[in-house]
């Protein structure tokens, strides 16, 4: 189930496996979601994740439809909903 993957990505991070098998500390989780709907359900588990409902900032979420394959630069512009505020942010920030 995804809740099980978020978890480990976010397992992965605490323990500084990231670090450790790419050699960076950070990193992002970005999903593609069919509706707001879900991504409003994967945002609740994130914030679940996180200490005081605060979800980590790793994790992005944008709907399916904003992109197209004839527009592959779209993927960094600020379309990336994050979980924590609900902010639109590109993959750049």
């Amino acid at each position: 189930c995804f809740e099980k993957k978020l978890k480990g990505y976010f397992d992965c991070w605490q323990k500084g496996m990231f670090k450790e098998a790419f050699g960076f500390q950070n990193a992002r989780v970005v999903t593609l979601a069919k509706s707001n709907d879900r991504i409003a359900n994967m945002i609740k588990v994130c914030r679940e994740l996180g200490e005081k409902g605060k979800a980590p900032r790793m994790f992005l979420f944008a709907l399916e439809s904003e992109f197209t394959s004839k527009d592959v630069n779209r993927t960094l512009a600020p379309v990336w909903r994050n979980a924590n505020d609900d902010r639109l942010v590109s993959l750049a920030e």
